[in-house]
């Protein structure tokens, strides 16, 4: 009977769960530990029990890519209408705990493979929520109760006065085979943010805009990361609710609605322009750090900085939330402050089971052949090739007359064709020199059997998806996969990096 009115949003009052209404799931995670040797890891968000058609993709991830450790990147529950009924989410947790699939194929069959994870909306609060949601203390205790985290994790609530707030955490594992040349070395550094318990309004739906103060970590989470980045290790890994890469959004969205352009305009403008990016770069039209241009930009350099300071060799991101697989890459601009170029990669996964077919552009999304949209000079969109123009067929970019309409400057090719697959008229573009791609065709794989936005790297039409890194510690490369178990061909997508 008793609310608080922030912007329009009515909040209720936290319920706490009495433990004899419904007591933790007795079930237990294997809690991944410190400096074992890791080389495969798998992870996925958005879990839907009730969407499964049997035990398929867990069985994948154990029996085929045979993962080491499975990452829950948020929204274990996806009921965010119980965000403020804490007896209800753990009733939640404690169902998708005990699903059969998850018990018998899945990480806590025997052998258990350990899990960890952060947490997203749902799972911490209600749809695109930040700090504006008044339980995030008692909804990090639920969290804690479905991780089986020890009592000594400063995440746990039996920590007391002295509980961390927020669920970010980090985890050093060891390179396989230690020897003379690595003793001591951390090889996987992972490191899992929490972008919900500090997160400024995106929009002022969610609360008082807060312009150049507008902050996804908060300064106590910043602080922690910058320490963790500066540790040693081969490869940085950073789980994120949402995904890293995709630019800011204008073109979908005025950028006078997003809070952090409020008050702020040369700031905002700016962080995008220190990525090498523009008004002209499109971006997810859901949430991603985008919405935060400052934000984003503070990441992407403390990534670059991190590779040119020696700390690390590449940073990968992963990332959940939109029920889609995707892969991106973005090569960060040379600057005087962060150091020379470097190329930063992401692997989005989401959609256990579940997929989300969306139309949505993503301006660093992985591409097998580039171009830009009628000579304008930006290598954001995706060759569709094949393609035929006047019924002969074209396998890549050519000088052929009839598109554009005067003789081409360059090789072109086709954006978008019909379901014959011949050229629409006007739907063309500049192709970048394929000695220019951030990343060759050699190291790159690929189906089309669930691709979408013309892409094969946006993985959007599977009954289900998850996401799998495997580091050759011999050869010193590292795999990024989506795989979709129920596909005539699972893995759907791959790009390999050497380090």
């Amino acid at each position: 009977s008793v609310f608080s009115i922030i912007q329009g949003n009515c909040h209720g009052i936290c319920q706490k769960p009495l433990p004899t209404t419904e007591p933790a799931n007795q079930l237990r995670h294997a809690i991944p530990q410190p400096h074992t040797p890791l080389s495969r890891l798998a992870f996925g968000s958005n879990f839907n029990p009730q969407r499964q058609i049997g035990p398929v993709l867990w069985n994948h991830v154990r029996s085929v890519f045979r993962a080491e450790l499975w990452i829950w990147m948020g929204n274990v529950i996806t009921n965010e209408a119980d965000g403020m009924d804490m007896d209800l989410k753990r009733k939640r947790y404690n169902a998708n705990k005990q699903d059969e699939y998850y018990t018998t194929y899945g990480p806590l069959a025997n052998p258990k493979i350990p899990v960890t994870g952060t947490w997203d909306e749902h799972d911490s609060g209600y749809n695109n929520g930040g700090k504006e949601y008044d339980c995030y203390d008692h909804s990090q205790d639920e969290f804690a109760f479905f991780y089986d985290l020890p009592n000594n994790d400063p995440r746990h609530p039996a920590q007391g006065t002295h509980q961390q707030q927020g669920v970010y955490s980090a985890i050093p594992f060891a390179i396989p085979g230690n020897n003379n040349n690595n003793n001591n070395k951390t090889g996987i550094h992972l490191i899992l943010l929490d972008v919900r318990t500090f997160r400024s309004p995106t929009f002022d739906d969610y609360g008082p805009c807060e312009g150049a103060d507008s902050t996804m970590l908060g300064e106590t989470q910043w602080k922690w990361l910058q320490q963790e980045m500066a540790k040693p290790s081969e490869l940085k890994v950073i789980g994120s609710g949402v995904q890293v890469l995709s630019p800011t959004n204008q073109f979908n969205i005025d950028v006078n609605h997003y809070c952090a352009y409020e008050n702020n305009a040369d700031g905002f403008n700016k962080a995008i322009a220190d990525l090498g990016e523009s008004d002209q770069h499109d971006g997810c039209i859901f949430e991603t750090w985008g919405q935060m241009p400052q934000e984003r930009a503070r990441l992407l350099h403390l990534a670059q900085t991190t590779i040119n300071d020696g700390h690390a060799k590449r940073v990968i991101f992963l990332s959940g939330d939109l029920v889609w697989g995707e892969l991106s890459v973005k090569e960060m601009p040379a600057s005087d402050t962060h150091g020379p170029a470097q190329v930063i990669y992401e692997l989005t996964s989401s959609g256990i089971d579940g997929n989300q077919q969306a139309e949505s552009f993503n301006a660093n999304r992985l591409k097998v052949r580039s171009a830009d949209a009628r000579g304008d000079g930006i290598y954001q969109y995706e060759c569709q090739l094949p393609f035929l123009l006047g019924g002969v067929q074209y396998d890549d970019c050519t000088l052929a007359s009839g598109n554009p309409e005067s003789a081409p400057a360059q090789p072109w090719c086709s954006l978008a064709t019909d379901a014959t697959g011949e050229h629409i008229k006007g739907e063309w573009g500049y192709c970048r020199g394929a000695q220019h791609e951030i990343v060759q065709e050699e190291y790159i794989g690929y189906t089309s059997e669930n691709g979408c936005t013309g892409s094969p790297f946006h993985v959007c039409g599977a009954q289900a998806n998850y996401g799998a890194m495997e580091v050759n510690w011999t050869n010193r490369t590292v795999e990024l996969q989506v795989f979709t178990p129920h596909a005539t061909e699972p893995r759907a997508a791959v790009v390999k990096i050497d380090f």
